[in-house]
């Protein structure tokens, strides 16, 4: 138990995804996403949900980088 504050706003409510160490990373964050938007459909007027770090990207670009410099495929 805690108390979050979001950028200096005041109050929020925050969570943390905890993953499996066999799981596939890049899978378990769309999976997240895809749940976050269902969810997000019955949150009632006023309410908001805030993604304030997801590191999909980062992954995907390093990823990326290996692909183009080795030659791993």
């Amino acid at each position: 138990m805690g108390v979050v504050d979001l950028d200096g706003q005041g109050d929020t409510v925050g969570g943390i995804v905890v993953m499996r160490s066999a799981a596939r990373t890049l899978n378990v964050i769309h999976r997240v996403k895809e749940k976050i938007e269902s969810v997000r459909l019955s949150l009632p007027p006023g309410v908001e949900m805030v993604t304030t770090y997801d590191r999909s990207e980062l992954i995907q670009r390093s990823i990326d980088t290996l692909r183009k410099s080795c030659c791993w495929r």
